[in-house]
């Protein structure tokens, strides 16, 4: 990196920048908001902002990246902890926690995601996991390798805290890359084009390949499947000799 960054963990006061970097970057990015229409300008993603307020403010786990020099955000990590019965939540309380309707297929395939690597918490023998949420780099930051060194110092701080594991659900295939790259490993793959919403009926995530736009082609050549996909990927301690 050329630039002078420094890091700290996320308070309440930092809210506002955090969800203005949020929509200039991974609500614009992330495939399957865009594919459902979730981001229509600041503060009209409820489920999404919602999630970053709880995020920041029941844990103290979100990392913040900023130019040392302007005090600018340029990047975030959104950091939390899962609890193993989150798993088997009922797919109808988990639609009824939805702001809005359109959010509830992309509530669906996390939860689907979920419920499928919950054996994860019995191998690693833990009932919680430190939970990496969102990625999330400004346009001006890109480039720099930011990413990749939020992911890796959320890792670190998991580890530093004693947790006996690290989880993820990448939506794309960047940060999906990212995660594997630090040394996660894939624990589940849900293409989203065959995937049908148990409450439908219908598969309407089918077009999301043609609504992530021009980079669909090159997410596409991750892994085995030939559309963008959700990730669950696990990281295990490697420091804790039982792991």
């Amino acid at each position: 990196m050329n630039r002078n960054i420094s890091y700290e963990i996320v308070r309440p006061h930092h809210l506002e920048a955090i969800h203005k970097l949020m929509y200039e970057s991974f609500h614009v990015d992330e495939p399957m908001t865009k594919h459902l229409g979730l981001n229509q300008g600041p503060g009209t993603f409820k489920d999404g902002d919602a999630m970053v307020d709880h995020l920041v403010t029941h844990f103290n786990l979100s990392i913040l990246a900023s130019d040392s020099a302007t005090g600018a955000p340029l990047g975030v990590i959104l950091n939390g902890v899962m609890q193993g019965e989150e798993a088997g939540e009922e797919l109808e309380e988990v639609l009824a926690s939805c702001l809005d309707p359109k959010f509830r297929p992309l509530a669906e395939i996390l939860l689907e995601s979920q419920a499928r690597s919950k054996e994860i918490f019995t191998r690693m023998e833990t009932k919680e996991l430190f939970d990496m949420k969102m990625l999330a780099v400004s346009p001006s930051a890109r480039g720099l390798g930011l990413a990749t060194d939020l992911a890796r110092r959320a890792i670190l701080l998991a580890r530093c805290l004693g947790y006996r594991g690290c989880k993820a659900e990448a939506t794309g295939a960047y940060s999906r890359k990212i995660f594997a790259k630090l040394g996660l490993v894939e624990e589940v793959l849900v293409p989203y084009g065959s995937f049908t919403l148990e409450v439908t009926g219908h598969g309407v995530l089918d077009t999301v390949s043609r609504a992530a736009g021009p980079s669909s082609a090159s997410r596409g050549t991750m892994g085995s499947l030939s559309w963008p996909f959700s990730f669950n990927g696990s990281y295990q301690n490697p420091s804790n000799p039982q792991n």
